[in-house]
């Protein structure tokens, strides 16, 4: 042992020991290395570290009382903190680099983010930069880098552990990140916008976030696998509130983007999405009881809803007036320019057409249009249209002013007509039974002219 300039161990010297009683190993550039042929390789005969076999083993050491600049002892790794004080930084007396430290909280005393303390201490790096307020049975896990105490884990009461590394969640005060490494890196809820943001960059299945329940519930009882509330009160009048609220706006070779889609099945009775509202404009009850409605939302359909069987919408109303008429549907068309005669909305009855690659085609559409867009002298039209030799033609005009327009009708193709009691023509010329231009019409088995 001349070799070393210092080694001292134990904290008893015994009979025919070189060394002197001490509770440290100074071996400066040397090494202690010590093989253990029994149970134990190393163990201490008091409180302490013990290693066995492969086990590594800490102490849990005696309790410590909260401060603004928390000292924990020499007897563990991990401690319990009683009291409620402030907590602003760890000494790092008899602390080195690398070492962890778990903390257990008895009351409730605040951590403080990246707050300096006092000489011969090191601050600490909460999970979402900002404080942490403990609760009773709180634990909390921190790394020693040399520059601070860095949080690697937390353990809140009554939960499961918040974690800011790999892919999981931390959560401290009112600040939220989940994700995980790379691409898909954790994004931050902020303390103003108390929001969830979740950021998939990287899809490598079908779904960012999916809920799947198999839970079998009573009969009666009912089922909800995710419920949103949204409640308070908007000061602002001129700006909306959503409940959900969802964009697409995915670009690339997808040939459909879906806004929401909502199919249901195997019940008595189905529907995709439903929607209800206790005053204003609302709508209840659009589906169908078959497949349920679909609804796409992409650059052509504001809405479409789709079923293989049955309906694929309703609207149903259930006012408490029982003779009355109120307003059941409404389309509203509106401009970012600044609206000009001639502006509208229509109805359009697409119906499928025996073509290869044509499953849908234009059969008929009811138009309305603003023939004066002055609001205190505002006119409109309500048309009716329909195809003929597939081209899309007027068939009747109604104005606000009272004037009809029929389409005209060439006498000849009058005369094809088979005709029915209570008919209405508009000959264009005449022939051997159309025998004047105008309106004719089909009573008693004749055309007579009106």
């Amino acid at each position: 042992m001349s070799k070393l300039t210092v080694v001292k161990i134990g904290n008893a010297t015994p009979a025919g020991s070189p060394f002197t009683a001490n509770r440290y190993i100074n071996a400066q550039a040397f090494k202690l290395v010590i093989t253990g042929t029994g149970v134990n390789a190393l163990e201490t005969s008091g409180a302490g570290i013990t290693i066995i076999s492969g086990r590594f083993q800490n102490s849990k050491g005696a309790n410590i009382v909260a401060a603004n600049d928390l000292t924990l002892g020499l007897d563990g790794n991990v401690f319990t903190v009683t009291g409620n004080t402030q907590i602003t930084a760890i000494t790092t007396i008899n602390w080195q680099s690398g070492p962890f430290v778990i903390l257990e909280t008895t009351g409730t005393p605040l951590f403080k983010h990246n707050t300096a303390g006092g000489a011969g201490t090191l601050p600490l790096k909460l999970a979402g930069s900002v404080d942490y307020q403990a609760a009773v049975d709180d634990a909390i896990l921190f790394y020693n880098n040399g520059s601070f105490w860095h949080e690697l884990a937390r353990k809140q009461a009554g939960q499961g552990g918040r974690y800011n590394f790999l892919n999981y969640l931390t959560e401290s005060g009112n600040t939220v990140k989940l994700g995980g490494l790379g691409v898909d890196a954790i994004t931050t809820l902020t303390a103003a916008e108390k929001q969830i943001l979740i950021t998939f960059n990287s899809l490598a299945g079908a779904s960012g976030l999916k809920l799947t329940s198999t839970y079998t519930l009573a009969s009666g009882s009912a089922h909800k696998l995710l419920e949103i509330l949204l409640s308070g009160a908007n000061v602002n009048s001129g700006a909306a509130t959503y409940g959900i609220y969802v964009e697409n706006i995915h670009t690339g070779a997808s040939s459909t983007n879906f806004g929401v889609a909502g199919i249901a099945n195997s019940g008595s009775s189905n529907i995709g999405v439903y929607g209800e509202s206790s005053a204003g404009d609302g709508v209840k009850g659009v589906g169908t009881t078959g497949r349920g409605a679909t609804f796409i939302s992409d650059s052509f359909y504001g809405m479409l809803a789709q079923s293989t069987t049955g309906i694929a919408g309703r609207f149903v109303v259930l006012p408490s007036s029982t003779n009355t008429a109120i307003e059941v549907l409404r389309i509203n068309r509106q401009t970012t320019g600044t609206p000009a005669a001639g502006i509208g909305g229509y109805i359009n009855f697409a119906l499928e057409a025996n073509a290869v690659g044509a499953s849908e085609r234009e059969a008929a559409k009811i138009v309305v249009t603003f023939t004066d867009v002055t609001d205190g002298t505002r006119t409109s039209t309500l048309k009716f249209t329909g195809v003929l030799s597939a081209a899309v033609v007027d068939l009747l005009t109604l104005a606000s002013n009272g004037s009809v327009k029929w389409r005209p009708i060439t006498a000849s193709a009058a005369s094809a007509i088979t005709p029915a009691e209570g008919m209405i023509v508009f000959t264009s010329d005449t022939d051997a039974t159309f025998t004047s231009i105008g309106f004719w019409g089909y009573e008693n088995g004749t055309w007579n002219k009106l």
